[in-house]
């Protein structure tokens, strides 16, 4: 690197509903190969799994709490996940992600520059 060099830093976040199962990583009473590979996958490129608590609502008798929905992050610093009561008829509970980072400001605008003619000066 060079003096002046600036890092971008990027984030990489997965979300949303995967319906796969793993004992260890989700609390889910069985481990298929989905969850074996989301779980690896996770791993290899070092993301963090943020929502912690089962999302699932149970409904039937023999159900047990799991968590479906996935909120993977190489940032975890960066965001609060929240669970919440289902919305309407959901069978999964409402996950709010916070994310308090400001927006990049443009830099300060180009300064005027006075350009002299010196072939035109007396």
């Amino acid at each position: 690197m060079v003096a002046g060099d600036e890092f971008i830093v990027s984030t990489i976040s997965i979300l949303g509903d995967f319906n796969v199962h793993q004992q260890l990583w989700l609390s889910s009473p069985f481990t298929d190969y989905s969850g074996e590979l989301a779980f690896n996958f996770a791993i290899l490129i070092d993301l963090e799994q943020l929502v912690q608590h089962p999302t699932r609502i149970l409904d039937r008798l023999r159900d047990t709490p799991n968590i479906h929905d996935i909120f993977l992050t190489s940032n975890p610093s960066a965001y609060a996940a929240t669970l919440y009561s289902p919305l309407g008829s959901s069978d999964h509970n409402f996950i709010s992600v916070s994310c308090p980072i400001s927006p990049i400001l443009p830099q300060d605008s180009p300064k005027r520059r006075c350009l002299w003619h010196f072939a035109s000066a007396s």
